[in-house]
C-alpha cells in the first residue's frame, strides 16, 4: 500500500517532533570544558529573542560552524548519497530521464552552496556565553579584521567588536596579519572603562619559521615586518631590546614538536598555546592533537587559550578563554591588557580555562567522522533549551502544513476538469 506524499510529510514531521521532545531527558549541555570535555557549572549560553524565534536555522547554522574540514566533507558525502537513493528508490509516477536527474543534481548542489554561504556571508543572531562570576572576564585571545589580507573586506574593527560583543567576549586581540592598522583603529574606539562595552587590544600574527604566533603586549610603535615574519632579537641582533617583551601564544595548526628555540629561550617567549580554534582547520587539528597539546602545555608550563581565528566570516564563536581577573570591570583597556598579560606570566598552566561549544568530536575516529551526520542532528538536538525547543516544534508544524497543503493542490491539479464536476442528479 502506497503512503500519499501528505501522509508521508506527517510522519517525518512527527519523528522529528518526537525526537525534539525526547531529548529534553538527557538535559542540555552547550558549554564544555575543552580541556576535560565535561559540562562546566559557571557559565551559561544565551539567546536573544531573535535567536530563539529562529532556533532551527541559528541552532543548524552554529553546528555546521563547530565541524572540521573532514566532517564537512562527511556530511556532504552524506547528504549527497541520500540525494542518490532518494532518486533510486521514489515513486515513478511521470518516469525519469537523464536531463531530469541533473536537474536534481543541479538543485541539490544549488541548495550546499546556499546553505554554506548563508552561514558565512549572512549576519544572523548569535548565542553568547554569560559567565555567572562577575570577575570572569571572557577573551578572545586571536581575531581579525579587514587589515589582514584573507580577511573579509566587510570585517571592520567595529563589525569585530559588534561580533564580539554579540558572541559574549569582554575583551578581543585583534591580531592581524603584517598589520596593526586594525588594531590601532579599534583601540581608538574602546570604551574609557573595560566593564562598559566589548575591549579591542592591540597584537600581531606572525611566522616564526615554521609556525605561525600570536603577539600581544605591544603597540602602535611596534616594529611590524611587511613580510608576516616574527623577528626576535636573539636571531636579529638588529633590533633594540626596549620595554616588556611581547608574549608569544601558538596558534593551532602547529608542529608543536618543532617549536623554534627562541620560542623558548628568546626575548619575547611562548606563555600559551590554543586549545580552540575557530577556523575549520584548526578545528580538525585540535580533535586530533588535544591529548597532545595538554601534554606539551604541561611540559612547558603554558596557558592553554581559545582563539576565534575570525576572519569575518560566520556568526558562531566556537570557544572562549576565560580569566579570574578580579574589579576587571573598573580597568581602562591598557590596565586590563596588562592585567591579562600579567596572570598568564605569573600562572602560566593555570591562568586560563577554555569554554567551548559542544560539538562532536571525531578525534581520529573514521568511524565518528564517517557517522558526523546522526551525531550533529544529536548534539544540536539535546542541548536545546525548552524556548529553543518550542521553537522548534512551531516551526514543524507550520512546514508540515504549508507541504501538505501544496501537495494536496498539486494532487488536485493533476485530477482532469472532468472528473472533478460532481454528478448530476438523475
Amino acid at each position: 500500500m502506497r503512503t500519499s506524499k501528505g501522509a508521508t510529510g506527517y510522519i517525518l514531521a512527527a519523528i522529528l517532533a518526537i525526537l525534539v521532545l525526547a531529548t529534553a531527558i538527557v538535559g542540555a549541555a552547550p558549554i564544555l570544558n575543552a580541556e576535560t570535555g565535561l559540562p562546566v557549572a559557571d557559565a551559561s549560553l544565551v539567546h536573544t529573542a531573535v535567536y530563539t524565534v529562529l532556533a532551527p536555522l541559528c541552532t543548524l547554522m552554529d553546528a555546521l560552524t563547530l565541524l572540521s574540514l573532514k566532517q564537512h566533507a562527511a556530511l556532504l558525502i552524506t547528504v549527497v548519497l541520500c540525494v542518490i537513493v532518494w532518486r533510486i528508490f521514489r515513486p515513478r509516477s511521470r518516469g525519469t530521464s537523464l536531463l531530469r536527474e541533473l536537474g536534481a543534481a543541479a538543485v541539490t548542489l544549488v541548495c550546499i552552496i546556499m546553505v554554506y554561504a548563508v552561514g558565512a556571508v549572512v549576519p544572523r543572531p548569535m548565542a553568547a556565553i554569560a559567565m555567572h562570576d562577575a570577575n570572569d572576564v571572557v577573551i578572545d585571545f586571536h581575531s581579525h579584521t579587514n587589515a589582514s589580507w584573507d580577511a573579509n573586506k566587510w570585517f571592520t574593527p567595529r563589525r569585530n567588536r559588534e561580533w564580539h560583543s554579540a558572541a559574549g567576549f569582554d575583551v578581543a586581540y585583534i591580531s592581524d596579519h603584517k598589520s596593526l592598522a586594525g588594531a590601532n583603529a579599534a583601540a581608538a574606539q574602546n570604551p574609557q572603562h573595560a566593564g562598559d562595552g566589548t575591549v579591542l587590544l592591540p597584537a600581531l600574527e606572525a611566522r616564526d619559521q615554521y609556525e605561525h604566533v600570536v603577539a600581544i603586549g605591544i603597540d602602535s610603535t611596534f616594529n611590524v615586518d611587511p613580510s608576516g615574519i616574527w623577528h626576535d632579537p636573539v636571531r636579529d641582533t638588529s633590533l633594540r631590546i626596549t620595554g616588556t617583551p611581547p608574549l608569544l601564544i601558538l596558534t593551532i595548526p602547529g608542529n608543536i614538536s618543532k617549536i623554534p628555540e627562541n620560542e623558548k629561550h628568546g626575548y619575547a617567549r611562548l606563555y600559551a598555546v590554543e586549545l580552540s580554534d575557530g577556523a575549520p582547520k584548526g578545528v580538525g587539528a585540535i580533535q586530533r592533537e588535544k591529548a597532545n597539546i595538554i601534554r606539551f602545555a604541561d611540559t612547558l608550563n603554558l596557558a592553554v587559550v581559545a582563539g576565534s581565528d575570525n576572519h569575518g566570516w560566520g556568526s558562531t564563536a566556537i570557544g572562549w578563554s576565560v580569566m579570574q581577573i578580579p574589579d576587571w570591570r573598573a580597568m581602562n583597556p591598557a590596565q586590563l591588557d596588562s592585567a591579562i598579560q600579567r596572570a598568564i606570566r605569573i600562572e602560566r598552566r593555570h591562568a586560563v580555562r577554555v569554554y567551548e561549544r559542544d560539538s562532536p568530536d571525531a578525534g581520529s575516529s573514521i568511524t565518528a567522522t564517517v557517522f558526523t551526520v546522526p551525531l550533529v542532528i544529536w548534539r544540536t538536538l539535546v542541548d536545546l533549551d525548552w524556548p529553543e525547543r518550542i521553537s522548534w516544534l512551531g516551526w514543524i508544524v507550520l512546514i508540515a502544513s504549508i507541504a501538505t497543503m501544496l501537495s494536496s493542490r498539486a494532487a488536485r491539479d493533476t485530477i482532469p476538469p472532468a472528473a472533478r464536476r460532481k454528478p448530476e442528479k438523475a
